[in-house]
């Protein structure tokens, strides 16, 4: 019998009895360039305009005040038109789950290393080693360059291992937009926030520090 002979539930067993290969192969071609598409034509994912790392306790970071700074945020940072978005997200100090936790720490030094991160918060257990070891800004120098003052009365002031004084921290506390993000704080522990060092997002950093500093 000839292929033109057969039947069209005959035809289609022939076709996929020789051709399934090649058949699943384009199926899967077809799905993986849907994909690819989807991604990166259709809907690619924003640029972040604004990344706030919120290195704390697990469980005294505010999820929801998280999702509410976004919001408020994104109007000053986010250019109008723009695919861009604001970041705000925790990466706990003291997750029960040691793997987790190695995922937190392995995804702080990921975003440090591309240059993803913009203000950092930290508690009192990473001052030291963070200040010292040169992780921030001089939010000086930057008030200065953009002409975006931050309150005063925030401010910190310290000195690095290698003996550079500056101002790196503002006290989370004394920072009415930011003192939420911590939402169990312990009487007389501090929370600080400060820019890294290696931030791409400088100026939109000191336009939200100083709107969360309102």
């Amino acid at each position: 019998m000839t292929f033109k002979d057969m039947t069209f539930s005959e035809k289609a067993d022939h076709i996929w009895e020789y051709y399934k290969i090649h058949i699943i192969a384009g199926i899967a071609g077809l799905i993986v360039l849907w994909s690819l598409l989807d991604i990166y034509v259709l809907n690619p994912a924003p640029d972040i305009a604004l990344d706030i790392s919120v290195r704390v306790e697990q469980g005294y970071y505010s999820d929801a005040y998280g999702q509410e700074l976004t919001e408020l945020l994104t109007p000053i940072v986010v250019n109008p038109g723009e695919n861009e978005a604001v970041n705000v997200e925790l990466l706990s100090t003291d997750n029960a789950d040691p793997q987790a936790q190695m995922a937190m720490e392995a995804k702080f030094m990921g975003k440090a290393e591309i240059e993803e991160l913009d203000i950092i918060v930290i508690g009192e257990d990473l001052y030291e080693y963070m200040v010292g070891n040169g992780y921030f800004m001089d939010l000086d120098d930057l008030a200065a360059t953009y002409g975006i003052p931050l309150p005063e009365e925030a401010l910190i002031s310290d000195v690095t291992d290698e003996g550079i004084e500056g101002t790196y921290l503002v006290d989370v506390t004394m920072m009415p937009g930011m003192t939420d993000l911590i939402a169990y704080r312990e009487e007389g522990v501090k929370y600080y926030a400060g820019i890294f060092v290696r931030s791409v997002h400088m100026d939109n950093a000191m336009k939200a520090l100083a709107f969360m500093g309102e």
